[in-house]
């Protein structure tokens, strides 16, 4: 059976289902059908026919929304993962162990017990429900999930993301959260890793797929221009597009953007490559002859700057992917070679507001 994904709440008669929470078990209220057999008409597959007609035997005049409450913990199965909002913007995340059952038969591992007001409490006279010893009412906790906590006390804002956030603040008791399982399964790894999610990332990488979008529609020219105001924006001191026909070029040396940053005494030199597919090994060997030229000392190819500039280089392509050979030729030549989803990213960190076209 596939695992599946769950949130549950114990807020319900909150000081004694913390305490039960601690002691590895979540609990649900409903004690008027703890000696019914409800959770076993739950399971059965009969289109909720049996369950429906417990639940009317015993309330008649009553057809609330929150009995689904009871068929959806008696769903939740051996290893399925349970999601448990806490108190002070917390939650937890548990297995479930083993499946629901009616609460009096925990009742051989939950001795009398104080709950988390102080207040002492014991099991009632018959033994079905729990009761503080000054009251004469029961405990309205009616069935009982063993479970492991395999995460406690998580942190909803460092740990959360935004559609596990949105979860978390259903109103009803429980509910099948499987279509964000890779949310919780975040969640979880992040914590016991002790790498929080960072919200700064996770908007970079929002803001990054729509900019993607966007550079593949722009033509040759504007993303020429668009790499040379990218420069411009994280700080060079003086950025321009060399002419097509250069003075100096040869052997299919070229730069499509040159870049110097005074201060650092570095010049970036920038092919620029509007590219649908791949990407392939000639535009790195294009920068690659540039610099190459510009280093000759009998080169007649030069930029404008002082002398003692360190020369990087870096190919920026709109596609996604370079070929095998450019990769290799970048590694030996020490090039950068920047797709196009890692220049969107560059340009959502840098800052949109900065940069025009």
């Amino acid at each position: 059976m596939e695992k599946k994904y769950w949130l549950h709440r114990i807020s319900h008669e909150w000081a004694v289902s913390y305490y039960l929470y601690e002691k590895g078990y979540l609990s649900l209220g409903w004690s008027a059908f703890t000696e019914t057999d409800i959770l076993n008409d739950a399971r059965k597959d009969d289109n909720y026919q049996a369950f429906e007609n417990t639940y009317h035997h015993y309330r008649p005049n009553e057809k609330k929304r929150s009995r689904w409450d009871m068929w959806y913990l008696a769903q939740f199965n051996v290893g399925d993962i349970i999601v448990v909002p806490l108190f002070g913007g917390k939650f937890s995340i548990c297995e479930v162990a083993e499946i629901a059952k009616p609460i009096f038969e925990i009742k051989e591992q939950i001795a009398d017990f104080y709950d988390k007001t102080g207040e002492f409490v014991k099991w009632c006279d018959n033994n079905k429900l729990l009761k503080r010893e000054n009251s004469t009412e029961c405990i309205d906790l009616g069935f009982a999930i063993k479970v492991e906590i395999l995460a406690d006390g998580i942190s909803r804002k460092d740990y959360a993301d935004n559609k596990l956030t949105a979860r978390m603040k259903m109103r009803q008791t429980n509910g099948d959260i499987s279509d964000i399982s890779e949310s919780v399964e975040k969640a979880l790894n992040g914590f016991k890793d002790n790498k929080p999610i960072n919200f700064y990332e996770t908007a970079l990488e929002s803001a990054a797929s729509s900019l993607y979008n966007a550079i593949t529609a722009l033509t040759p020219d504007n993303f020429e221009m668009l790499v040379k105001n990218y420069m411009e924006c994280i700080g060079a001191d003086y950025v321009y597009i060399p002419a097509k026909n250069e003075h100096g070029k040869k052997d299919q040396a070229d730069a499509d953007v040159v870049a110097l940053f005074n201060t650092l005494k570095v010049c970036v030199l920038i092919q620029v490559k509007k590219h649908e597919y791949e990407t392939s090994d000639f535009a790195v060997k294009q920068i690659i002859r540039y610099k190459e030229q510009l280093e000759d000392s009998d080169s007649e190819l030069w930029i404008d700057c002082e002398g003692g500039f360190n020369y990087i280089t870096w190919v920026v392509s709109s596609c996604d992917d370079f070929s095998e050979e450019a990769k290799a030729e970048g590694t030996l030549h020490n090039v950068r070679l920047i797709s196009g989803k890692e220049f969107s990213k560059m340009l959502a960190d840098a800052g949109l507001s900065k940069i025009e076209i």
